[in-house]
């Protein structure tokens, strides 16, 4: 395999799309200073992205551990690898999501997806991804199958609709390779998939859902065929399912699930009152766990635990309420029986245990309860996906009062301190940041609303125990 050895800033700046914690930079994906880094988990195999920023088109998808629903793109012939293997026919990509099906978007909007399945009547993908679409913003998959939103913000899904969860109208247990589109939605942002249900988040930070089973939408209802919107839900800026279940993250930092937790059944979305201030939610359908980031860096877990946790205090003890796993945390991944995180220093654990292939990299395959830092930069070949302290900003928001993307600030997950001034494009200087807390609400210094259009900056900024450095870029205002 290539050695691609990259820059730092310019791995965080050339996207703002990653792997399974979704993209962010739109208001939707995350809050505050969340930034995916570019690792990803799945149904027993682990996923990263080797980039190439001199050619975008050059960029690489790599996976390694299981192949036995063929996630890797390996072919039937190959049930599992324990070092990175290049993907097939997956340069170019800028966004991937992992189950039993796959999918993946290139930088061309392309549409990819490849994968066997795992239900009866799945023909599924098993040779080389295949392209289904174009004009694609964003994914999800899981284990029966995947969903994509167009730029046009339509849901499109392939695999199988056994319970209406395409949304459709219809149901079938035939696999469906071609998309099929979900009725009555035009604004979709995200969408989210189980093992029986899709749902959809929508620009207004409004949900809906199809499906059956435990679906959210109250006691009365239990399947529907056609998108149904979830009225017990606050603003949303997230959502994220497992195999049975499904979790939303809400524009202040509040989590709701709803559908099969382990042990109980949740008809309507519940509250998790114990976890506040959420930067971002990670879950894996067909795993049955959570986790969630908070502004603190701090990971909780909940849900099914056999070493998924990392918390070997517990066991392999499940828990309904979260609990602490690990501090330090910048990335959270919650696959099926085991879990990925990233650490502030950027490096890379995990917890769990393998099926086939091994997950562990540099290290034996085995179980194990306790997160263990995996050194991939060890292993033949490896690439350099991630690298910590440079900046990071998104080029639009929307000052509009709707706590969604209302602020514009410079993020860095070790960020010091912090000198910066915005520009309008006639180059008079309309506001300044002088400390690494500081946000721009859309107005000028003195307090006037600022119009609409491209804006400019100059930022001076300083990372723990790194030298002063300077960046130039743009951002656009829209309300």
């Amino acid at each position: 395999m290539k050695l691609i050895t990259v820059n730092i800033l310019l791995i965080l700046f050339a996207n703002a799309n990653f792997a399974q914690n979704s993209m962010v930079g739109d208001g939707f994906g995350g809050r505050l200073w969340y930034k995916p880094t570019k690792f990803s988990v799945g149904s027993y195999s682990g996923y990263t992205i080797c980039e190439d920023t001199t050619n975008l088109m050059n960029t690489q998808l790599y996976g390694w551990g299981s192949n036995g629903s063929n996630q890797l793109g390996l072919g039937p012939s190959i049930y599992s690898v324990d070092y990175p293997e290049l993907i097939p026919n997956m340069n170019g990509v800028k966004y991937f999501t992992t189950g039993y099906l796959m999918g993946a978007i290139k930088y061309d909007s392309s549409g990819w997806v490849w994968g066997t399945g795992g239900g009866s009547g799945n023909d599924g993908f098993s040779q080389d991804p295949v392209q289904i679409m174009n004009d694609a913003y964003y994914c999800d998959a899981g284990s029966l199958s995947v969903s994509f939103v167009k730029n046009d913000g339509t849901v499109w899904s392939i695999g199988i609709n056994g319970v209406g969860n395409f949304g459709n109208g219809q149901t079938s247990t035939t696999f469906q390779s071609t998309p099929l589109q979900m009725l009555n939605v035009s604004n979709a942002v995200r969408v989210a998939n189980n093992g029986f249900s899709t749902s959809v988040l929508l620009s207004d930070s409004t949900v809906v859902t199809s499906g059956e089973s435990i679906i959210g939408l109250g006691p009365t209802i239990n399947q529907t065929s056609i998108p149904l919107p979830n009225p017990y839900l606050p603003k949303i800026v997230d959502l994220k399912s497992n195999a049975s279940g499904t979790a939303a993250l809400t524009a202040n930092g509040d989590v709701y699930v709803w559908g099969f937790d382990g042990s109980n059944y949740y008809t309507t979305p519940v509250k998790i009152d114990s976890l506040s201030n959420i930067v971002a939610i990670s879950g894996c359908d067909d795993g049955q766990h959570y986790f969630a980031l908070d502004a603190n860096k701090k990971c909780y877990a909940w849900g099914t635990n056999y070493g998924q946790f990392g918390a070997a205090q517990n066991g392999d003890i499940s828990a309904l309420d979260p609990v602490l796993v690990a501090s330090d945390v910048i990335d959270i991944m919650a696959g099926e029986t085991f879990s990925y995180i990233v650490k502030s220093n950027g490096s890379l654990w995990g917890t769990g245990f393998s099926v086939g292939g091994s997950i562990w990299l540099n290290l034996s395959n085995e179980h194990r309860e306790y997160f263990v830092e995996l050194k991939p930069e060890t292993v033949p070949g490896w690439c350099t996906p991630y690298a910590p302290g440079g900046l990071i900003f998104p080029n639009i928001f929307t000052p509009n009062n709707d706590l969604v993307n209302d602020d514009f600030f410079f993020q860095n997950y070790e960020l010091e301190a912090l000198h910066a001034t915005i520009f309008n494009r006639w180059g008079n200087p309309i506001k300044t940041f002088n400390d690494v807390t500081d946000k721009w609400d859309g107005k000028t210094n003195s307090g006037s609303l600022c119009e609409e259009g491209t804006y400019f900056f100059v930022v001076h900024y300083k990372s723990f125990n790194q030298d002063w450095k300077t960046q130039h870029g743009h951002i656009t205002l829209t309300r």
